[in-house]
């Protein structure tokens, strides 16, 4: 994943793409952080959960600039969102997490309330990334209240 985006800033500083170029050097930066935590380097699953991290930020940032009317600001989060989902997968459609899930439960003989967190734990493993644990969440109780 960091090889990736260090082939994309050098394609971006050839183009002279100044928004482009910070975007990715933020990128770095955030990545670069997360590996000196840990003092060793980060898997692809675990890049993807910082720029994950970092595109809730985006959005939640791009959402408090249009409530307070600075439009310029949240267009600005939202050129830097885009390119961040460059490097994000694909997520999953509502409709491909609802079938992990009813498996998943079907598997565990989930029955209740109870079992949501072994249900949640394996959703997760299951989906790798692919979908967002609040709208997992969200399906989970649904389907097990």
């Amino acid at each position: 994943m960091l090889n990736m985006i260090k082939i994309k800033l050098k394609d971006a500083m050839k183009l002279k793409d100044k928004d482009r170029i910070n975007t990715l050097r933020n990128i770095l930066a955030k990545l670069k952080l997360k590996e000196i935590e840990k003092n060793d380097a980060l898997t692809d699953p675990e890049s993807i959960k910082v720029l994950q991290s970092m595109s809730k930020q985006l959005n939640e940032s791009i959402r408090q600039y249009k409530d307070g009317g600075r439009i310029d600001l949240a267009n600005n989060e939202a050129k830097e969102l885009e390119i961040l989902n460059e490097f994000l997968p694909e997520p999953m459609s509502e409709n491909e997490i609802i079938k992990i899930i009813v498996d998943t439960i079907d598997e565990c003989q989930a029955e209740s309330m109870k079992d949501m967190g072994k249900v949640m734990g394996i959703v997760i493993k299951k989906t790798d990334g692919k979908a967002d644990g609040s709208v997992i969440s969200k399906i989970v109780k649904e389907k097990l209240s």
